[in-house]
């Protein structure tokens, strides 16, 4: 298994370094998942659009439906409204009316989560 890291698409400076990275790693070899990192918002619209631009290369050769998000800083939302929100997203997201493209494939992270946890969340995903 190959994990290749590129640059963010939402970089204003060393652009085209940035798009030639990334299409090496879309390229040098078959690609597994594509995973996506998405700020929890409490607006949902606010993360479906973020998730939209970045996605937006990928949707040409159909890289977009190895994606998985992972919906990070997840701790902003109150403990009390995390099961609540968790359905909300997820149902937003997998919505073609209301994202495009849908995705089902979402992992909700924060800075509490253990490395191995989420290393095995991504993990399940890729077999």
């Amino acid at each position: 298994m190959s994990i290749i890291d590129t640059p963010g698409t939402g970089s204003s400076t060393d652009v085209f370094k940035h798009a030639v990275l990334i299409k090496a790693g879309l390229t040098a070899l078959p690609v597994n998942r594509i995973f996506v990192t998405v700020e929890y918002h409490g607006r949902t619209t606010t993360m479906v659009r973020d998730y939209e631009e970045i996605i937006q290369p990928l949707k040409m050769k159909g890289y977009h439906e190895k994606v998985v998000i992972l919906v990070t800083k997840f701790d902003l939302c109150k403990p009390k409204d995390q099961a609540r929100r968790r359905k909300e997203v997820a149902e937003f997201f997998a919505d073609s009316t209301k994202c495009v493209p849908p995705c089902n494939n979402l992992i909700f992270c924060d800075e509490e989560m253990e490395d191995d946890v989420l290393g095995e969340e991504m993990w399940s995903y890729c077999k």
